[in-house]
């Protein structure tokens, strides 16, 4: 066995011996192949990266989405060499498809943690509000903040907004505002 501090090499002729006693004493080992087995060590690094929810979803007729849709956690730890993580900035759920939503989302989805790197977390959850909206519209006074020395006339004196609102937000609607 040699040693330094991130290698190790070890010579398979010192395994003979070892390898005799496992078989019967009418075979022999003749020849090992490699000559020599090498080990290289490298300390483990961690990285913080984002995930990605792989999500494609539809909403049902008058239904939007009330909130942002939201991960938690919405970024995970990954463990492994440095070279490997190097190669990642962020990773994915696996694959969801949802349609005609009308009701509100909470479903853990399991993660994407790619090959030789290793995570303690392995799914997230998936959080959409969605709510019921409609169109509702309000007549606000045009107000002019002219000098009163100029004469100005105002046409229309009053325009017509139309807005979506969610039907649970409806009544915080003033004119005034």
């Amino acid at each position: 066995l040699f040693r330094s501090k991130t290698k190790a090499y070890i010579l398979t002729s010192s395994f003979d011996d070892l390898l005799q006693q496992q078989f019967n004493s009418a075979s022999s080992i003749s020849h090992i192949k490699p000559d020599s087995i090498v080990l290289i060590f490298e300390n483990e690094a961690h990285k913080k990266v984002k995930i990605h929810a792989a999500l494609t979803y539809t909403l049902a007729s008058q239904f939007q989405l009330y909130q942002p849709l939201q991960l938690w956690p919405d970024s995970v730890v990954l463990f492994g060499s440095t070279k490997e993580l190097s190669k990642v900035d962020s990773i994915s759920t696996e694959k969801l498809k949802l349609s005609d939503l009308d009701t509100d989302i909470n479903k853990s989805i399991p993660l994407i943690i790619p090959e030789n790197l290793k995570c303690e977390n392995v799914v997230t959850q998936l959080m959409i509000d969605v709510e019921k909206f409609t169109e509702a519209s309000v007549q606000i006074p045009i107000q002019h903040r002219f000098t009163k020395d100029g004469q100005v006339k105002i046409f229309p004196k009053h325009i017509q907004i139309k807005y979506a609102v969610s039907l649970k937000d409806y009544h915080l609607i003033k004119p005034e505002q």
